[in-house]
């Protein structure tokens, strides 16, 4: 299998690239879909999914997320990474053996952090 490819479009493409990922986004929704290795999509979530939960939660406080990890389980030597954060968070990298590893990182959009780095290998990225 390839590396895979994230796309953010205003809506889903009539042809689809095999083993990707596309956020569609809009003023009033977000849809995030995943196709196989023949380019079919599954929808991973949906605005009306999550209009719903929103309605249902009212009463509750939701805490506004600071920070996350990113589990790169598959050795690549470029990590693409989607972004939850409402802001472009500082990454820190540790292999799997532990140690904290350097890269280059790139802001390509809102959503998506790539970091470059000499070799392939997994590990964990810390955004915060």
């Amino acid at each position: 299998m390839g590396k895979p490819y994230f796309y953010k479009e205003l809506t889903l493409p009539e042809q689809l690239e095999p083993n990707s990922v596309y956020f569609i986004s809009g003023n009033e929704f977000a849809e995030t879909y995943i196709t196989d290795q023949l380019g079919n999509p599954r929808k991973v979530g949906n605005s009306d999914m999550i209009k719903s939960l929103i309605a249902q939660s009212n009463a509750l406080e939701i805490p506004q997320i600071k920070s996350f990890q990113h589990i790169q389980s598959s050795p690549s030597a470029i990590w693409l990474i989607v972004n939850i954060l409402d802001f472009n968070p500082n990454i820190t990298v540790v292999d799997s053996s532990g140690s904290v590893v350097y890269g280059s990182v790139t802001y390509e959009s809102s959503n998506i952090i790539k970091i470059t780095f000499s070799g392939a290998f997994s590990g964990v990225a810390y955004a915060s």
